[in-house]
């Protein structure tokens, strides 16, 4: 997101990228500088090349982190407040469980939240004003060109039990194809997914590229991402999606969508016009709504009609970039002189 995002603000303002990879570097591409300083390790604390950053974070007018709860985070929005910039963070889950002391602490730092849904937002600290800005999708995907010739299921993402992937599985009707694409993060979770797929025409794709993954939604009559809060080890998930991205892109292909009701997934599928909300952990059904749009092509080409349009409207980076630049100017003009005060970290 934070590379999309600063190539379309690129049009509209001065916009550097710093970052952190192998080497040093620092050059212009597609309008943005890019700032790239080494890092060991994700982990890294106060290595001289994470405080070297420092520098390039001054003097702007606008800071804007991408994740809450990671220590550069914290000092990002302490050098920035403290340079009279304003400071504002997306989060896209996850966090660095030694940096919560240093993030509680900078809360009063941050300007603004700008939240990929109202999911998320409340599950952040309370008392921080926020925008809802959602997420991108790149125009490579508008472009796709449906080519279903049957009945196909298709799931995208990570192989790990949060995704619900067995309550899929188990919710497809007898002879109609499953395509799974998605890296393995959880080698008993794959096998238990295999088991349980035997005598269905399961497929699965671990190594797909990119290319790969769009002729998949081209031949997609459906694409199905049915996260749960529990997932079938027992183990409890908070935040099983913050958005969904994946239901976004297969939107912009004309590809209608299945979700399940958890995260803020409801916020960007339209129950019934782009695809269908089910409960989470309900392959009853689940199976119901696959067996409907494998037996109706005109209600699947209809919902990919208005799923492509509501991306056009709604959900190009275009459009998430003038969101952001409306919620940098309107905090901005509320915000008070001396930093605000926020609650800790839930």
């Amino acid at each position: 997101m934070p590379s999309s995002l600063a190539r379309v603000m690129a049009s509209a303002a001065d916009v550097t990228l710093v970052s952190f990879g192998p080497e040093r570097i620092r050059r212009v591409v597609d309008g943005v500088t890019l700032e790239l300083f080494p890092l060991p390790s994700v982990w890294a604390t106060f290595e001289t090349d994470v405080l070297a950053a420092a520098d390039a974070i001054r003097g702007f007018d606008v800071v804007h982190c991408h994740q809450l709860s990671f220590m550069l985070t914290a000092m990002a929005a302490r050098i920035g407040r403290a340079g009279g910039a304003h400071v504002f963070v997306t989060d896209h889950g996850g966090a660095d469980g030694r940096a919560a002391s240093m993030v509680a602490d900078s809360l009063g730092d941050i300007s603004g939240l700008l939240v990929m849904s109202e999911f998320s937002r409340r599950n952040l600290p309370p008392g921080i004003p926020h925008r809802v800005i959602y997420g991108g999708v790149d125009d490579v995907y508008l472009t796709v060109a449906k080519d279903v010739r049957e009945p196909r299921v298709l799931f995208v993402g990570r192989i790990t039990p949060h995704k619900g992937i067995d309550v899929l599985v188990d919710a497809m009707p007898a002879g109609l194809p499953l395509e799974i694409h998605g890296r393995p993060y959880h080698p008993a979770y794959l096998d238990l997914l295999r088991s349980r797929s035997a005598g269905k025409a399961v497929s699965f794709h671990t190594d797909s590229s990119d290319a790969d993954l769009r002729a998949a939604l081209a031949r997609a009559s459906v694409l199905v991402l049915p996260s749960v809060h529990r997932d079938c080890f027992g183990g409890y998930h908070r935040l099983p999606e913050l958005l969904g991205l994946v239901l976004l892109e297969a939107m912009a292909s004309s590809t209608p969508v299945i979700c399940s009701d958890v995260g803020g997934m409801p916020e960007i599928v339209r129950d019934g016009v782009t695809g269908f909300v089910v409960p989470p952990g309900d392959a009853a059904g689940l199976r119901k709504r696959l067996e409907s749009i494998a037996a109706d092509p005109a209600l699947s080409r209809r919902m990919g009609e208005a799923g492509r349009a509501d991306v056009r409207e709604r959900f190009t980076w275009t459009s998430v970039a003038d969101r952001c630049l409306r919620g940098y100017v309107d905090i901005a003009a509320q915000a008070s002189p001396g930093p605000h005060r926020a609650d800790a970290l839930p």
